[in-house]
């Protein structure tokens, strides 16, 4: 009908924060498939999903790129994971070996965001690793690769304790 308005609602979801998860990407990738390898892939979904369903908004740049399928060239795709990281609330990274991890935990403690850092307990870490919690805050937690299930779970537990302000 003429001069009728209709309005339309769309589901949006209140997100409690925006999380930034950093994780090892390019030396995931299969050399011969050009893809992130499917355990890695399946483990950074199952965290993405279980915080999301807990109204997080995560953001990775596997997701962004397709888990290898479309990835970016080195200049935009630092410039968008850095403008992804000023506009964080948290940053959860897990920096194994990972040179492009540890720059985002760099832009982390230089943006002043507090981190929780998931420490592989077969790594020794730098001792740069180990003294950020002198310029941010910054909670440690040591996992284990072997038993990857169960810290997605724990992930999100951590993120609750920072939401009360239990993050040391």
């Amino acid at each position: 009908m003429r001069g009728e308005v209709w309005l339309t609602f769309v589901n949006t979801y209140v997100y409690n924060m925006k999380i930034f998860l950093a994780y090892p990407f390019t030396e995931l990738i299969n050399i011969e498939s050009g893809l992130v390898n499917k355990n890695e892939k399946e483990f950074l979904m199952n965290c993405i999903k279980i915080l999301g369903d807990n109204k997080y908004c995560v953001f990775s740049a596997h997701n962004r790129e397709a888990y290898g399928e479309n990835l970016m060239n080195a200049d935009t795709a630092t410039s968008l994971d850095y403008k992804e990281m000023c506009n964080t609330d948290l940053v959860v990274a897990f920096p194994e070996k990972s040179g492009g991890v540890h720059v985002e935990l760099g832009w982390a403690a230089s943006n002043n965001k507090p981190i929780i850092l998931f420490i592989n307990k077969e790594f020794d870490y730098s001792p740069m690793i180990q003294g950020l919690h002198k310029i941010t805050k910054i909670k440690y937690v040591t996992y284990d690769r072997k038993k990857m299930e169960n810290v997605p779970n724990i992930m999100l537990d951590e993120i609750k304790q920072f939401e009360r302000g239990l993050l040391t």
